[in-house]
């Protein structure tokens, strides 16, 4: 592996290629007990934190099972309006949002660049409610090997809209119940889904 930020990852974290983490034992021999995935909300975000799932899944599928990688979510737009405030953390999530609101241009609207875009203020926010903005990957079974594999196929295009399509309503659902917990296929599909609404029609 050549990728200086990966090795610098897997030097840190004490990872070691073909090794298994299935057991106790071997989770103790590492030096974290998890690893926190931040990144910015756009699709390069989503792009880099769906080659993570991707490059843990194939090297270390166990760790997935143990709840070993965790998201902070930002939020990538916000709007206000008379003392009203909503924040979104896709941009799909925002288009469906203004396609349901008539009057949407009187809304203040802020787009979230990165990271650094959040002011000091926001960010002692969002560290104060963790529980809102941290996500743990929940490993759900062979439905999770299937959506990694599904994501990331080259071939399976047409599936992931179609895909995609019937995760929104469940993703929505999910926020406004306040259910912190996600399987690694909402995860990815969450990555697939930012990706998707940036593609080409022909990709």
């Amino acid at each position: 592996m050549e990728n200086a930020e990966i090795n610098n990852i897997i030097k840190i974290v004490g990872l070691q290629y073909k090794k298994s983490y299935e057991d106790p034992e071997s989770l103790r021999s590492l030096r974290y007990g998890k690893i926190m995935i931040m990144t910015d909300q756009d699709q390069d975000g989503s792009h880099i934190k769906g080659l993570l799932i991707n490059f843990f899944h194939h090297n270390w599928p166990s760790l997935l099972k143990h709840t070993f990688l965790e998201e902070f979510i930002t939020p990538i737009v916000k709007v206000n309006k008379n003392k009203q405030e909503h924040a979104f953390y896709s941009i799909p999530e925002f288009d469906e949002w203004k396609k349901q609101t008539v009057n949407f241009k009187t809304w203040h609207i802020k787009y979230y660049k990165g990271l650094g875009t959040s002011t000091s203020k926001e960010a002692k926010e969002y560290f104060a409610d963790m529980e809102k903005h941290r996500i743990m990957f929940r490993y759900a079974g062979t439905e999770d090997d299937a959506a990694i594999t599904l994501a990331f196929s080259k071939k399976k295009t047409d599936d992931r809209k179609e895909w995609l399509t019937n995760f929104m309503e469940d993703r929505r659902q999910r926020r406004m119940h306040g259910l912190p917990e996600v399987g690694g296929a909402d995860c990815v599909t969450d990555c697939v889904e930012t990706w998707v609404s940036c593609m080409p029609e022909d990709c």
